[in-house]
């Protein structure tokens, strides 16, 4: 968010006019700086949370030094692509909660139907960067790039592949979407009602 509220700064800075593009563009770009640095710590925690047996990471620091050494600093960004992608999510969530809610008068019902339309349109993205992020093991690495990554994933197990884990993901964050969106909507009342009271 401080990210976005600088690019906003700057990208409004001769121009005051409110700007659907502007405010896109500055949400993009404040996306892409922080996967840039965020994103090499999501691939050592996948791995983490991937590896087997014996010949395993040690914990954070062997994980680091190790893809450094035997991968170099793209071992760091594998998958992200898909992470930049994954930006889309937040976009695709407001947009449906605000369809949603002329539909519902229930913030609940609202918000986590919106959390479940975001995370069907987007939990592909996610298992095709998970994918990508493992740890290659001999030879050559066969999910070099997101379409390759794709293509293998569809070829062994059809449209399942790209929904491995859902609903675990969908039980831990369309729970929070709610209450997000629920303390958001209090909130705003409550600036409303304060804003009337003046």
């Amino acid at each position: 968010m401080p990210l976005y509220q600088h690019f906003k700064a700057i990208a409004y800075k001769e121009s005051k006019e409110i700007l659907a593009a502007k405010d896109s563009a500055c949400s993009l770009a404040a996306g892409l700086a922080t996967n840039v640095v965020v994103h090499p710590v999501f691939l050592i925690k996948t791995r983490l949370q991937l590896q087997r047996g014996q010949a395993g990471y040690r914990g954070i620091l062997h994980a680091v030094t190790t893809i450094a050494g035997e991968e170099g600093l793209q071992g760091f960004y594998r998958g992200f692509v898909p992470s930049l992608m994954l930006s889309s999510h937040g976009a695709i969530l407001l947009v449906a909660y605000d369809r949603f809610k002329n539909k519902f008068d229930s913030v609940l019902l609202a918000s986590g139907s919106a959390k479940v339309f975001a995370t069907v349109a987007t939990y592909p993205l996610q298992v095709i960067r998970s994918v990508m992020q493992q740890r290659p093991t001999g030879g050559t690495f066969e999910y070099s790039n997101i379409f390759r990554t794709g293509q293998l994933l569809w070829q062994r197990n059809g449209v399942t592949a790209f929904y491995r884990g859902i609903l675990p993901q969908m039980m831990r964050t369309v729970p929070q979407s709610m209450a997000f969106f629920s303390i958001y909507e209090y909130a705003l009342t409550a600036l409303r009602f304060l804003g009337t009271k003046s």
